[in-house]
């Protein structure tokens, strides 16, 4: 029987994605991600990697890359990067995410006309105002009381649409949903019915 030592190369490690901002101050951002496969540890730069700091996820950011203090109403453009130590390797650097240094505004939210079709109807809301989310906000409608899907990434301007299966001859009732880091908004509420229009009658177009 023969006995074989092998040594395992990486040839490659991802930087995180997606990064998420989960919480944004005059004075400081937190960003979000999750584990990259290898990764030891996270570096960012706010200067295209002119200088670089170690990062954490989950763990606010107070100062540039170059260990300036981050400004209140600057922008900076953060890049992340994943190393693993054992093979001493580095990711390339992920796209750019652009934080304008001032705390998320309260978003606004259109509830709109439901669309009837044949099993239900598709409900759709309007974002007219994200806040100056980063991310984007998430929406998503409260129908007959219950809460359904909810749609990431939305930004101002952005449509969004949720199909529901619910009975179109009985009374309804449903408004959209729209939340970032300062909170949550919520379109007017809406009642609304499907009236089937009767075709035939009795073999005879009506």
């Amino acid at each position: 029987m023969a006995f074989y030592k092998a040594k395992i190369f990486i040839i490659s490690i991802d930087y995180p994605d997606p990064i998420i901002v989960t919480g944004r101050t005059t004075t400081s951002v937190t960003f979000t991600w999750d584990s990259v496969q290898y990764a030891s540890s996270y570096q960012y730069t706010t200067d295209g990697g002119l200088t670089k700091a170690t990062a954490q996820s989950g763990i606010a950011i107070t100062n540039q890359s170059n260990g300036q203090a981050l400004v209140a109403e600057n922008t900076y453009y953060f890049q992340f990067r994943s190393y693993d130590n054992w093979s001493d390797m580095y990711s390339e650097w992920s796209p750019e995410i652009k934080v304008k240094m001032s705390p998320d505004a309260m978003p606004t939210v259109l509830t709109l006309q439901p669309m009837p079709r044949d099993r239900g109807f598709i409900l759709r809301g309007f974002v007219s105002d994200d806040g100056e989310s980063v991310s984007g906000c998430t929406g998503w409608f409260i129908l007959d009381g219950s809460e359904t899907a909810h749609i990431t990434g939305l930004h101002t301007n952005n449509y969004f649409l949720i199909f529901a299966f619910i009975d179109n001859m009985t009374d309804h009732t449903g408004k959209a949903v729209l939340q970032n880091l300062a909170g949550t908004s919520y379109g007017s509420l809406l009642h609304f019915r499907k009236e089937e229009k009767i075709l035939y009658k009795f073999g005879e177009v009506v």
